[in-house]
């Protein structure tokens, strides 16, 4: 997992040194939430969603409209996944 400042999607170039240093996933604000949390004292369980696929060998433009509608159709499970793990503590 690599943690990017964002907002911005990731170039070819960055995609292909992710990949290369080990990256499977990226993301804009997990990594820097954990930090604070942990810096807190407090325990995280971090959950990310897969909005969209970046190949730099096949680029395709990602657009924020397609990224924001995955997140969105996504919800209910993590929804679902989030109450389940709260009835289990």
């Amino acid at each position: 997992y690599a943690g990017l400042p964002g907002p911005s999607i990731e170039t070819p170039a960055e995609v292909r040194f992710l990949k290369t240093i080990g990256a499977e996933a990226v993301g804009f604000s997990t990594v820097q939430e954990v930090i604070a949390a942990v810096h807190a004292q407090i325990k995280v369980l971090g959950l990310s969603i897969i909005t969209n696929v970046n190949d730099p060998d096949n680029p395709v433009p990602a657009r924020v409209e397609d990224i924001i509608k995955v997140a969105k159709a996504a919800a209910p499970q993590v929804d679902r996944i989030i109450r389940t793990m709260m009835g289990r503590l």
